[in-house]
């Protein structure tokens, strides 16, 4: 079996494509294919919250009853909020036209990323020739982790006056000059966006094509509470092919 992730962080939730062998018509369907060899009384945790197998195989089973038929527009949308420059390298190959349009999203990105440090870097180089001298960060009601103490009155003030003085050093020609070159040069979005429509429309076509006579079922589970949690994260469909996307 194989289960591609995405890029994933703390988000709020994720979406799954997975694919049963054939639609499940009962509960206990659900369960044979999703936790064979396990108890259906058998507990899976995450973070002090637990289901039983057949608990998270019923609620598998109330999803597939209220889900609609995936089509391939609702799946290209969803593979093409997949791609990110940080998993371009576990990327597996497809058609000629797919490989070649995901090299040219992978040197988009390594330009995007180069453009960025690079504007990073006059930023710093700016700031350090006209901006204020630094100051130790402090704050009404915070502690100093130096002196284990509160804040004193004229540390604040001092925080205060350099945050002021760091925001009207920025407010120049020169500073202005930097923010136009980088929007002018950087890779525009609707570029990106575009090659990883086409992208998401290809994949989902050959996804579509390879699983042909299989029951495909997107769903999204989210961490809004612990069960959510729990089915967003506690890799239940560790038996089937599966693809999670994160929206963040």
């Amino acid at each position: 079996m194989k289960i591609r992730n995405g890029f994933v962080s703390n988000s709020s939730s994720s979406s799954f494509v997975v694919v049963f062998p054939k639609k499940p018509k009962n509960v206990e369907k659900v369960f044979e294919y999703m936790f064979p060899g396990k108890d259906k009384d058998d507990t899976l945790e995450y973070y002090g919250t637990s289901l039983t197998y057949i608990q998270i195989a019923s609620r598998v089973y109330e999803n597939i009853l209220n889900s609609k038929k995936t089509n391939l527009k609702e799946l290209a949308e969803l593979f093409s909020n997949n791609y990110s420059r940080y998993d371009m390298n576990n990327r597996i190959s497809l058609t000629p036209e797919y490989n070649d349009l995901l090299k040219k999203l992978r040197d988009l990105y390594s330009e995007e990323e180069r453009k960025y440090k690079e504007y990073l870097q006059k930023i710093r180089k700016y700031d350090e020739l006209n901006g204020p001298k630094p100051v130790a960060f402090a704050c009404k009601g915070g502690t100093n982790p130096q002196t284990k103490k509160p804040y004193t009155e004229k540390e604040i003030n001092a925080y205060k006056q350099f945050e002021k003085d760091f925001q009207k050093a920025r407010k120049t020609p020169q500073f202005e000059e930097i923010e136009k070159w980088y929007e002018s040069t950087r890779i525009s979005y609707d570029t990106i966006s575009e090659l990883e429509c086409k992208l998401g429309l290809l994949e989902a076509n050959e996804f579509l094509k390879e699983h042909k006579g299989k029951y495909i079922l997107k769903t999204e589970y989210g961490d809004s509470d612990p069960i959510g949690s729990l089915m967003e994260h506690g890799n239940i469909f560790y038996n089937l092919e599966c693809v999670r996307i994160s929206h963040h």
